[in-house]
């Protein structure tokens, strides 16, 4: 089997254990689709790799649950990783520009921007290596480095490209999910790509 073959048929694989997910996205495609033709096309294939990531979700956590010393699933976690990153990068451009174009057409969009803003979260440091919003509200920030010593100083929070969002593997789905920090209620959120997807979903409810 070669790999375009082996693609294809995990997108098989993913959309039979999905059949009614995908046709809830359809619907959710549609509704993006007023936004302009664009955006609506782009939403394929934003669908595609939700069931894909979907389905290697729960294979990763499958394996890693059953043998958490086997590393066997190394080369799949990384590609887990970034197909999860491009997965978000492009929602998040899709539901920015319903938004602006929402406010253009006069749509209310007060759910959109929510949505936008909770991706952002999460967008900010992968795409920027920066805290959301830290740029504009400049606050002091310290941070702690994971597994730190109790002595260990915190540091300040600089926008040099050197800030790392703490990650770690939802126990229940697995799915990635992001330690961001919220500055406007500040405070800590845990995000899944899981919870963003379902939130995606549920966007013109």
């Amino acid at each position: 089997m070669n790999a375009t073959t082996g693609i294809e048929h995990a997108l098989r694989i993913a959309l039979a254990a999905n059949v009614a997910l995908h046709a809830r996205w359809n619907t959710v495609r549609w509704k993006f689709q007023k936004f302009g033709p664009a955006i609506g096309n782009q939403v394929n294939g934003d669908i595609a790799t939700d069931l894909l990531l979907r389905q290697m979700e729960a294979e990763v956590l499958e394996r890693v649950t059953q043998r958490p010393a086997d590393f066997s699933t190394i080369h799949a976690e990384s590609f887990l990783l970034h197909l999860t990153q491009y997965w978000l990068l492009n929602v998040y451009e899709v539901v920015r520009s319903s938004c602006q174009q929402a406010k253009r057409l006069d749509i209310p969009h007060e759910k959109l921007a929510a949505l936008r803003d909770r991706l952002a979260l999460v967008r900010i440091p992968i795409a920027k290596a920066e805290i959301a919003q830290a740029n504009r509200l400049k606050p002091t920030i310290e941070l702690v480095r994971q597994n730190a010593a109790e002595d260990e100083e915190p540091i300040l929070y600089a926008a040099d490209g050197s800030y790392i969002v703490p990650r770690e593997m939802c126990g229940l789905t697995g799915s990635l999910a992001w330690w961001t920090i919220d500055l406007k209620s500040d405070d800590m959120k845990l995000i899944s790509r899981r919870e963003l997807s379902d939130e995606t979903l549920a966007v013109f409810d």
